[in-house]
């Protein structure tokens, strides 16, 4: 995947998250205080670090602190 792109979806996803859990603190209305909610807020979680590992993941031979001498 290109890298473009990937943090492109990466801040997207956070954005989502960060959204979904705005709106639940806010309102979400429908989703009362049982398991629903539970699971909401989890998977606004999962979105802003699955988000966060898409914008910052680097491979292993993109280290920055590692020169060319240094790989095995």
């Amino acid at each position: 995947m290109n890298k473009g792109l990937q943090r492109s979806a990466g801040l997207v996803l956070i954005a989502a998250g960060i959204a979904l859990a705005i709106w639940l603190v806010i309102g979400a209305p429908h989703l009362g205080m049982g398991l629903g909610k539970v699971v909401a807020h989890l998977v606004a979680w999962g979105a802003v670090f699955a988000g966060g590992g898409l914008t910052f993941w680097q491979s292993k031979g993109d280290a920055s602190g590692e020169t060319a001498g240094d790989r095995t």
